[in-house]
């Protein structure tokens, strides 16, 4: 299932220094995402999965796509931010 491929993806993260950092906290504001907010994510774009595409392999309609897309843009940008909530 996709979302089991979200939270599997493996993705490198640099040992030490600045990139590290940034890598750490870029996992911990994945990780508090929604499953659906992660999975749209990582296809759209880890995958490069168009809109269409997700919406067939998700079975969700493409607006309710674009809608996850944004929702989740706006929730990890609020957590990169440090918003306490998520909210912006």
């Amino acid at each position: 299932m996709a979302r089991d491929w979200a939270l599997d993806a493996d993705t490198a993260t640099p040992a030490t220094g600045e990139a590290a950092a940034e890598a750490r906290a870029l996992h911990r504001a994945l990780a508090a995402l929604s499953p659906e907010h992660r999975t749209v994510l990582a296809l759209f774009y880890l995958e490069e999965m168009p809109v269409a595409e997700l919406a067939i392999a998700l079975d969700i309609p493409p607006g309710t796509v674009k809608t996850r897309l944004m929702h989740a843009r706006t929730k990890l940008r609020a957590l990169l931010e440090g918003s306490e909530n998520g909210q912006v």
